[in-house]
């Protein structure tokens, strides 16, 4: 089990402890038939990890009482025009998997791990 501190291949499936908690933050508030579903899940996970490698980068934390969009915006004239791009692209995805009625397709959720490790260290 890797421990806090330990990076984790982004993709791999075995998130880190800091990552699980930004992935239970996300999904707090989210409808929980959503949840079940596993595209929805992997996109989650993608979101929690991008977050995570920002934090990292910044120093500003996914408070439990953020949305996304609202870290968007905290974080953003901190990361790069690149970096920025591809957190409110995530971030759009992931609102869409968590709150429409459509159900993510495995090419959503590529492109969610695509646009992770663009803001992977």
């Amino acid at each position: 089990v890797p421990s806090t501190s330990t990076a984790v291949v982004i993709g791999s499936g075995k998130p880190t402890t800091r990552v699980e908690e930004v992935e239970r933050r996300i999904v707090s508030s989210a409808p929980t038939g959503k949840i079940t579903i596993e595209t929805v899940r992997e996109i989650v996970r993608a979101m929690a990890q991008a977050i995570s490698s920002v934090r990292n980068k910044t120093g500003v934390e996914f408070r439990a009482t953020n949305t996304l969009r609202e870290y968007l915006r905290t974080v953003g004239n901190k990361l790069s025009p690149e970096e920025y791009t591809a957190l409110a692209e995530l971030t759009r995805l992931t609102e869409y998997a968590l709150y429409s009625p459509y159900v993510p397709t495995e090419n959503d959720v590529a492109r969610a791990w695509e646009l992770a490790r663009v803001l992977s260290p």
